[in-house]
């Protein structure tokens, strides 16, 4: 072996160090770095499952808050407004042939939900509208009680013609019936009290039920 050997081999040594004395050292330190991962990888999962519960349990917490601040809603009924004990108000099959009304008093009294107009009287042959009136009813109640009373005195022809019944219905189901005759002295009768405008009760109730149907039909 020559010198250029001797210092190739020299350099060699000094540039790469001599292995460890004890082997079994380089071992024990490589699995404690194992356990060490391991120990931070499992760290980390608990740690985002824990992280992941808490954000899907906080927006169900606020959605309780709220709620409980919250009104409570309440249903709507068939009607457009309260709901009413029973079923909404239909007319009869066969209309009354004479004058009558079963309101307290001379009053209607005021909230109802529902007004239906029925045909009413003798030989009626005229169809009211299908639909009742389920908004603004009070409108209607105040249209029946302000009009003026009927004179017993006034004279009042004898022919006959188209009649109606109103019916006005509550929340608790119960109704108040009132009638008008189109023809005549347009009587009104409510209770045991006879008005004059049964006609101008008659195109009130007309006017109501068709007023929001306008109101649409101009959006």
């Amino acid at each position: 072996m020559n010198d250029f050997e001797d210092r190739l081999r020299d350099r060699l040594h000094a540039a790469v160090p001599d292995g460890p004395d004890d082997p079994g050292r380089a071992d024990a330190a490589r699995a404690y770095a194992a356990r060490r991962r391991r120990r931070t990888r499992t760290t980390l999962a608990v740690a985002a499952v824990v992280v992941v519960g808490a954000v899907s349990v906080l927006p169900s917490v606020l959605g309780d808050e709220d709620r409980s601040s919250a009104p409570v809603a309440t249903s709507p009924s068939a009607t457009g407004g309260t709901a009413i004990a029973g079923e909404p108000y239909a007319c009869p099959p066969r209309p009354p042939k004479h004058r009558t009304s079963d309101a307290p008093g001379d009053q209607v009294p005021e909230g109802a939900l529902l007004a239906r107009l029925c045909a009413s009287g003798v030989g009626t042959t005229w169809q009211p509208p299908a639909d009742a009136l389920t908004t603004d009813v009070d409108a209607l109640v105040r249209a029946v009680n302000d009009q003026e009373l009927l004179p017993d005195s006034q004279p009042c022809t004898m022919e006959l013609g188209p009649a109606y019944t109103l019916t006005f219905q509550y929340a608790d189901g119960s109704t108040v019936t009132v009638q008008g005759e189109l023809f005549g002295c347009r009587a009104l009768t409510v209770g045991d009290a006879t008005y004059r405008g049964a006609d101008q009760v008659h195109d009130r109730f007309l006017a109501l039920l068709h007023q929001p149907r306008r109101a649409e039909t101009d959006r």
